[in-house]
């Protein structure tokens, strides 16, 4: 991926990070590459209408068996509010 790409800026919980970098590190990619897969998926579940939870606010350890579960939540919303963001844009043009 290009360092030209867009980019975006997150604040994630330190044991959620680490999560991520173990992640990434298992499936021997970077954490950017690692992050960029899950939102694929994420959106790729969106698009089939495969969503397996709900939106709004979710009561994280009442919610999730995993982290893995907690780093698919996030990037599902993140890539939401992209595809919303890049929709508005398009709408404003």
């Amino acid at each position: 991926m290009a360092r030209t790409e867009p980019q975006i800026n997150i604040r994630l919980p330190q044991d959620l990070k680490e999560a991520v970098q173990d992640m990434a590190s298992d499936n021997k990619r970077s954490v950017n590459a690692e992050i960029v897969s899950v939102l694929l998926e994420a959106v790729r579940r969106h698009k089939h209408g495969d969503t397996p939870y709900s939106s709004g606010t979710l009561l994280w350890s009442q919610q999730f068996a995993s982290q893995n579960e907690v780093i698919e939540e996030i990037a599902m919303r993140a890539a939401k509010n992209a595809v919303d963001l890049a929709n508005k844009n398009n709408e404003k043009k």
